[in-house]
């Protein structure tokens, strides 16, 4: 984890506009124990490109083709309370819930998911911007901003 850095209201918002992106579960409202949640998230020391790698690598699990997670967080609040951590990067998450990492090809929450829940294109796309941003130099993310058409933020 980094030092700790001051919680801004963008970052949760940030962070609240990435779940429901990803389609967890969406929400229409970013409710006070929803912020909470969230900022202390930040305030232990985890950066925003640390919340939004835990709720990919929760999206691409629930909702992949090759892996077994089948657990469904219904609010952004539980996730960020007690469900985050098996997503935590020294957990190796993309790892640890592909079927190949279990013999029968199932994981210790649940069995391997319907291809009708494969994840969408656009996630898949997602995934691999924020993989290579969270990759890349800061003059990097600068060319990755003008390329996605972002403006670019250093956290």
């Amino acid at each position: 984890m980094a030092k700790k850095i001051k919680v801004t209201q963008a970052m949760i918002t940030e962070i609240f506009d990435y779940w429901n992106e990803c389609q967890i579960t969406v929400h229409s409202v970013l409710s006070v124990s929803r912020v909470n949640e969230i900022r202390k998230r930040l305030e232990d020391g985890y950066t925003v490109d640390d919340l939004k790698y835990w709720i990919l690598a929760c999206a691409t699990a629930w909702k992949g083709e090759d892996y077994w997670y089948s657990h469904k967080w219904l609010d952004v609040e539980d996730f960020m309370k007690r469900g985050y951590k098996q997503f935590l990067k020294e957990k190796e998450p993309y790892t640890r819930f592909k079927k190949s990492s279990s013999p029968s090809g199932e994981g210790e929450f649940g069995t391997p998911l319907p291809d009708s829940l494969s994840p969408s294109p656009a996630l898949q796309a997602k995934k691999q911007r924020f993989l290579q941003w969270q990759q890349a130099t800061p003059e990097e993310r600068k060319e990755l901003a003008k390329q996605y058409g972002k403006a670019s933020e250093e956290n």
